[in-house]
């Protein structure tokens, strides 16, 4: 049988085995995220503005598992384990515990490629609570893409500011939820 012209074959004219496909000459693709981790601040604390440098612990509740290596955390710095493009997500609950303040909240995240001798501010969220009840809360989140080049020098690291450092602005952490903490996700490579 000839296909010239032929707009369909008959089935009855196909025999023998089709060869198989491996995919094995693909190149470009991913099966997916490489590292996903997610970091929580364990307990609330107030007296901000600062840096969270304690209180950090991987979520670990029912149904959160990290993919990959996952990142690392001394004190207020986050390392990562390899190489690529990451996005950063930092969440932040604040409140205040008192019918007579007001106050603006800020979340950032810092990036250096140097050990902290410098910084970028890669991502910055603000959010205000209003006074007139006490224990109001409000939330925010600040993201950031990352380009990471040098597992040991590049890091991030994660602040919370206030518009007045006081003994009743806190900030609402807890391991059992994602109140204020942050996420890292591989979306690449370098």
């Amino acid at each position: 049988v000839r296909s010239t012209g032929m707009t369909s074959i008959p089935a009855a004219n196909i025999t023998g085995t089709l060869p198989a496909i491996d995919g094995s000459a693909l190149t470009g693709l991913s099966s997916g995220l490489e590292e996903y981790d997610m970091w929580v601040v364990t307990s609330s604390f107030n007296n901000v503005p600062g840096y969270i440098n304690s209180n950090w612990s991987r979520f670990s509740d029912t149904g959160f598992e990290k993919i990959g290596t996952g990142v690392s955390n001394s004190g207020y710095n986050f390392t990562f384990p390899s190489t690529g493009k990451y996005i950063v997500d930092f969440h932040v609950c604040a409140y205040i515990n008192d019918t007579n303040k007001a106050r603006y909240y800020e979340a950032d995240i810092e990036y250096t490629n140097n050990d902290w001798s410098n910084s970028h501010r890669l991502g910055e969220q603000y959010t205000y609570i209003a006074s007139g009840i006490a224990n109001t809360y409000n939330s925010m989140m600040s993201t950031a893409l990352v380009d990471i080049t040098n597992t040991t020098n590049d890091k991030i690291r994660f602040r919370i500011g206030c518009s007045d450092d006081t003994t009743w602005a806190y900030v609402y952490g807890t391991s059992g939820t994602l109140t204020t903490g942050a996420t890292f996700r591989k979306i690449g490579d370098t």
